[in-house]
């Protein structure tokens, strides 16, 4: 058994349910595309995570703070009162605020991390960079899961996930290797 136990669900029906949810329906035309997803993502990742058959018991969702706390975006929380799964979404297109978020992830006690992120200009080398942060982290535990979605891609013009899955032991240097487990493309 993983050191977590059970992921909520798996990778492939997590983001098939994410791309199919109704603020990615609309290919991003403008800057404005990226404020209204990170608004309706509560209320739709509420509406797939309890069709997968979850219950949401307990949230944690906090916008426009003063200042950086470090709280979770989503966190979902079975009927035992394990978390077993934990969201951040940076949508303002800069590589530092994604990172932010993700560095949070790594912290999280859940089987499953998910970093949803908007595509930009701006973003270059971003997955090199949460590699990185992977690499250093040194609190791993065998079987957690990665799960990365970048939507809104202005230059592939698709929503795109990758996963990771923590191979070994803690204390284990893999290099880590993101797989690419779902590609959306809106029609042109």
């Amino acid at each position: 058994m993983k050191a977590f136990g059970l992921s909520p669900t798996s990778v492939d029906v997590l983001v098939r349910n994410i791309a199919q949810m109704r603020v990615f329906a609309v290919a991003p035309t403008q800057r404005s595309h990226f404020k209204r997803v990170k608004a309706g993502l509560k209320v739709e990742l509420q509406r797939v995570l309890s069709a997968l058959g979850s219950e949401l018991q307990m949230e944690t969702w906090y916008t426009n703070p003063p200042q950086r706390e470090f709280m979770y975006d989503l966190v979902w929380i079975n009927v035992s009162g394990v978390m077993t799964l934990a969201v951040e979404c940076e949508s303002s297109g800069y590589p530092g605020d994604v990172i932010y978020d993700f560095k949070k992830l790594l912290h999280a006690k859940a089987p499953m991390k998910l970093l949803l992120f908007a595509d930009s200009r701006h973003m270059g080398d971003i997955f090199d960079r949460i590699k990185e942060e992977l690499n250093a982290y040194g609190g791993h535990l065998w079987g957690e899961q990665y799960v990365l979605v970048q939507f809104c891609n202005f230059t592939t013009g698709c929503l795109e996930a990758y996963s990771y899955e923590v191979p070994t032991a803690e204390g284990s240097r893999v290099p880590v290797t993101f797989t690419k487990c779902f590609e959306h493309r809106w029609p042109t």
